[in-house]
């Protein structure tokens, strides 16, 4: 059974407020902040709560914002999953352990789109530049799914300069990755 802890678990339970009045939303933008601002203190117990419910994308999402090396392990079976894949991917992007992102790169080899568009939006969650050299080939991609992830996490990084951005918004085959690449030349 995961450890517990009453502050915790009251955070966490308002944390899981996905919707409602603008003070129900508040107060879960404050569990949020209070259970990174205690992150010595809430890590553990979220990393046990998410071994325990694997599926629960709430905490899998906490558990990557921790942006701690102990979480690997954890989110490289959560992005095994496709049902948990997307928040599994931010998690290793944001996360400091060279592991994390190499499964991103390695994913980016991967023959099945979903595995590639959510290591894009991994990479693209880690902020890092040098992802670029990672990105940018997937704008040749048959996949045009694959292609509008380039196109957005190339847009994000600043892989992606005003002129790539107009050529790709002129020429893509699907209408889709045009109209994301001209909303984005700035």
């Amino acid at each position: 059974m995961p450890p517990t802890d009453p502050d915790i678990d009251r955070q966490i339970a308002a944390l899981h407020i996905r919707a409602g009045s603008p003070a129900d939303l508040r107060q879960r933008d404050r569990a949020l902040d209070w259970l990174l601002r205690n992150a010595d203190r809430a890590f553990p117990v979220v990393l046990s709560r998410v071994e325990v419910h694997p599926y629960d994308l709430v905490l899998l999402d906490l558990l990557g914002r921790y942006r701690r090396s102990e979480a690997t392990a954890v989110l490289l079976r959560a992005f095994a999953d496709p049902r948990t894949r997307l928040q599994a991917a931010s998690g290793l992007g944001l996360s400091p352990d060279p592991a994390a992102r190499q499964a991103l790169r390695r994913a980016l080899e991967s023959t099945d789109p979903g595995d590639v568009t959510a290591a894009l939006s991994g990479l693209g969650a880690s902020g890092d530049t040098s992802a670029c050299a990672d990105v940018v080939p997937r704008l040749r991609s048959d996949n045009a799914e694959v292609r509008w992830m380039a196109v957005e996490i190339g847009a994000r990084l600043r892989c992606l300069d005003r002129t790539a951005l107009e050529a790709i918004s002129r020429d893509d085959p699907d209408a889709s990755v045009r109209t994301l690449a001209a909303g984005k030349v700035r």
